[in-house]
């Protein structure tokens, strides 16, 4: 599915919704859709200015192949987004552990808080596995989110990488419209990478000319 930017987004469908590329086509990205079990190479193949891992059923385990290709998005700094299940098989790549809750959070008013700022916001949710927060600790990404029922992670976020996850659904339709900003910020985050890489092209220019 493409528009008239010419930076694109590779979604990596593992059971992605329709609700997902709309979101992404209204920031201005072109969204190229590939099988979840796409390698990394691949990827890079499209250029893309971004990376976004859908949501879909099951144990996040059983997605070894993205769980490879997120290791590598993530050793190589690209931006990526994950959702749902796309948020756990972020922490899998990044070493830490995911569980099968003993109740699944399904609904449309599940409260998150944010760590950053304290923010509780009203979300929909439709999973049944979660991250183990002691092994997340053991990795580079720290808690975003929490889910004030259970304590359990809603959201990650990378020390240093241009990385993000969340639990819930920031796309939900229907559903609480509380958290469209998780695509904003993504879209802040690569317009950061995307202008940090100019500033860093412009350098390396002026000492070729001096």
């Amino acid at each position: 599915i493409k528009n008239s930017n010419r930076k694109r987004i590779v979604l990596l469908d593992t059971g992605t919704k329709f609700s997902i590329i709309r979101n992404i086509l209204s920031l201005g990205f072109p969204v190229v859709v590939l099988p979840w079990d796409t390698d990394y190479d691949s990827i890079k193949a499209y250029d893309p200015a971004g990376v976004v891992i859908s949501n879909g059923p099951g144990d996040p385990e059983t997605c070894a192949a993205t769980i490879i290709t997120a290791k590598k998005l993530i050793e190589e700094s690209i931006p990526t987004l994950g959702i749902c299940l796309g948020n756990q098989i972020l922490a899998l790549a990044a070493g830490a552990i995911t569980y099968k809750l003993k109740f699944g959070h399904r609904g449309q008013n599940k409260p998150c808080i944010n760590k950053n700022d304290n923010t509780t916001y009203i979300t929909s949710q439709n999973h049944g596995y979660g991250i183990d927060s002691l092994s997340l600790q053991r990795t580079d990404f720290t808690t975003w989110f929490y889910n004030p029922d259970d304590n359990t992670i809603e959201g990650i976020q990378h020390k240093s990488k241009p990385v993000i996850g969340v639990q819930f659904h920031p796309e939900a339709s229907p559903g609480p419209y509380d958290c469209i900003f998780v695509f904003e910020k993504f879209r802040d985050i690569i317009n950061d990478c995307d202008n940090l890489t100019t500033t860093h092209r412009d350098k390396a220019r002026g000492s070729r000319n001096t």
